[in-house]
């Protein structure tokens, strides 16, 4: 092959990929026009101070069809969550997908409903620790602690450690199986009640 063959050949392969760019170029601003316009046309909002804006009307409408508008996640489930918790109604937390359990968390919270706690068992161990925990605090109710998942992290031990505090119910401390929570607990409570005397 000759030097000017390849330099021919070399021009039209550089032009040709220069041309597949071109195409791939427009394709993509083509669609990027096309998904804004569809934004646009289903109404959904991007920035954040709009998203903020929608989600306080919706919120205070108690309507979840605005939050859904919302294109940030953390903001639309924030909003969905809330009206969850205004409804007391989980299935609301359904539509958040991965950011179900964080709804549903906030509505166990709010409800002081323990059978929130036990769809959550069966997902996740460590939601549902934190559910009956939270409600056994708000509540002081030691009950809650023992429907706890036991596990490695001793969650049931310092659930009861919490309450024993919260309530001033050193009995408490006797129930707990971990020895250093245990001891903790005992001392701790003691040393409290010495000093409020």
């Amino acid at each position: 092959m000759k030097k000017g063959q390849i330099t021919l050949r070399n021009a039209v392969i550089g032009i040709a990929i220069i041309f597949i760019l071109a195409l791939l170029f427009q394709w993509y601003v083509t669609k990027q026009g096309t998904a804004k316009q569809e934004a646009k046309e289903e109404n959904l909002v991007f920035s954040d101070s709009e998203a903020i804006a929608l989600r306080d009307m919706a919120i205070s409408e108690d309507n979840p069809e605005l939050c859904k508008k919302i294109v940030d996640s953390d903001i639309r489930g924030f909003c969905i969550s809330q009206i969850a918790v205004k409804r007391n109604d989980g299935s609301l937390c359904n539509e958040l997908g991965i950011n179900r359990n964080g709804c549903l968390l906030m509505l166990a919270e709010a409800s002081g409903n323990e059978e929130i706690c036990k769809g959550l068992v069966e997902e996740r161990a460590e939601e549902s620790s934190l559910c009956y925990r939270t409600l056994a605090v708000l509540t002081n109710t030691p009950e809650f602690c023992s429907m706890m998942p036991e596990d490695e992290n001793n969650d049931v031990s310092i659930c009861l450690h919490r309450i024993a505090f919260g309530t001033k119910n050193k009995a408490l401390c006797e129930k707990i199986t971990d020895s250093e929570i245990k001891d903790s607990c005992i001392n701790g409570y003691e040393s409290s009640f010495v000093e409020a005397q």
